[in-house]
């Protein structure tokens, strides 16, 4: 059905012009008025980005070793105040949509429909503010967003000031490299518990929509956006029916659910002279906003800084450096502490084991797993010899603070992508690189040093560490005048 849309999508790129005709001649041959000039058809444009790499795994070779191509194709059509765009993307062997949408530009409004990409907030990646869109994060932290269906409306009444609204009929649900419902059920099995987990079915009937709206400030000297979004949570929440067995209370069943989540942003961006500064945070309001409900996780604030600037010789090189962090006000740093040793009168209690369940599942699969998360972002090019050859290298450090440590000390976090550029001709890309993704842990009772696969942040992507060789090619037309 994806691909029918897409199609069409392009099918109508190609017609459009048709059906812009020109004005009737102004006179009649042998007129001495001159003829009126033609009526433009509009500008067709169109980009392709295709792609082979190879890659060998870093650590666990049957994992990540081989060989894929990808590849992307886009348009635009643009008559007037009405621009038409369409993309679409093979990914990881399958296919991807992308920005598939019509957007009208009358005057000072603009309103756009169709599935929609959106881009919100100043910092680099690592945006709080940006979560209109779903992500893919199977791969890799850095996570692509994806295409969500959406109605929009822009209003810039002055140069100064612009004020955005978003409405989507519903939100896709975010891709990520575990099964939440799965590792549910594992867990609770290998405790020996014959619970059953289930997950929300997922509801495109408009029932569930997705709203927001921004107001961007262009100040002198500084730009300040500000936003709010009524959203639906891309982690999940357990919903927990209790059972009586032959040793006392466990969970019987186990819904995992996506509730809402209310999120309040602000950001700011300027330049002092060759350095540009920003800062970029969101609180994000669960629908427990006073952190007393153990069935549903506590709010947040997530922020990052930053600043980026160029150096070197011709002020060619180029350096972005970031803080990030998230903190989580009354955050539970006693889920196991509690309930360690485990007294069996207690399993006889429904509302104590209730609780003991809500405390050791609801924030874990929020993501929630510590108090205060501190991180460290850096980018860094280098181009050569008029961009023939560009090395870079960026990273990743996080560090948890205020945790449960009963069983595991987490030491760090870490993300590495060094990679050289060479491009022999233009649009024509041939790339020699890394991804490496650790997350280091101390067990109880151990002074070993280990990686942690199964739990951390970073460290879910070790097993898809890669070198890798890419052959990139990026092409370019259009056709017509506006």
């Amino acid at each position: 059905m994806k691909r029918t849309l897409l199609f069409g999508w392009l099918v109508l790129l190609a017609s459009l012009p048709i059906f812009s005709q020109a004005d009737d001649f102004a006179a009649l041959a042998g007129s001495a008025e001159p003829a009126a000039a033609p009526a433009s058809l509009g500008v067709l444009k169109w980009s392709g980005d295709q792609e082979f790499a190879y890659r060998l795994g870093a650590y666990d070779p049957a994992t990540r070793t081989g060989g894929q191509v990808d590849g992307k194709l886009s348009g635009e059509y643009k008559l007037g105040d009405l621009k038409v765009v369409a993309s679409g993307q093979a990914k990881d062997n399958e296919f991807v949509p992308g920005e598939t949408a019509v957007f009208y530009a009358p005057g000072t409004f603009k309103f756009g429909l169709g599935l929609q990409e959106f881009s919100w907030g100043v910092a680099d990646k690592k945006n709080p503010t940006d979560t209109l869109n779903a992500r893919d994060y199977r791969y890799g932290a850095d996570a692509g967003r994806l295409v969500n269906p959406a109605a929009t409306v822009a209003w810039y009444p002055a140069p100064w000031v612009s004020v955005e609204a978003v409405y989507e009929p519903w939100k896709e649900r975010s891709k990520f490299p575990v099964d939440f419902r799965a590792n549910t059920q594992a867990n609770l099995a290998a405790k020996g518990l014959p619970t059953t987990v289930t997950q929300e079915a997922e509801k495109k009937d408009g029932t569930q929509p997705v709203f927001g709206g921004r107001t961007n400030l262009f100040l002198p000297g500084v730009d300040v956006s500000l936003s709010y979004v009524y959203d639906k949570d891309i982690y999940y929440t357990p919903v927990i029916t209790m059972g009586l067995g032959g040793s006392g209370y466990y969970p019987s069943s186990i819904e995992l659910v996506q509730k809402r989540i209310q999120r309040l942003g602000i950001d700011a961006k300027t330049t002092v002279d060759k350095y540009g500064f920003w800062i970029e945070t969101s609180y994000n309001i669960t629908e427990d906003p006073s952190g007393t409900d153990d069935a549903v996780r506590n709010s947040n604030l997530e922020w990052t800084t930053g600043l980026d600037f160029n150096y070197g010789p011709a002020s060619e090189y180029y350096a972005n450096l970031q803080y990030f962090g998230k903190w989580v006000p009354g955050y539970d740093t006693n889920t196991l502490k509690d309930y360690t040793p485990f007294l069996p009168s207690n399993a006889i209690d429904k509302a104590y084991m209730t609780k003991m369940f809500y405390r050791s599942l609801t924030q874990s699969l929020g993501s929630e797993t510590e108090e205060w998360l501190h991180g460290l972002t850096a980018s860094l090019k280098f181009p050569l010899d008029d961009d023939l050859v560009t090395p870079s290298v960026s990273g990743a450090v996080m560090l948890p603070v205020g945790y449960d440590d009963t069983q595991v000390t987490r030491i760090a976090s870490a993300y590495f992508k060094p990679e050289v550029d060479f491009k022999p001709a233009d649009g024509v890309h041939i790339l020699f690189g890394a991804d490496l993704a650790y997350g280091w842990i101390k067990k109880a009772g151990s002074s070993e040093v280990t990686l942690d696969t199964t739990n951390d942040k970073l460290g879910i992507y070790t097993p898809q560490n890669s070198v890798y060789v890419k052959i990139d090619y990026q092409w370019n037309g259009s056709l017509g005048t506006n």
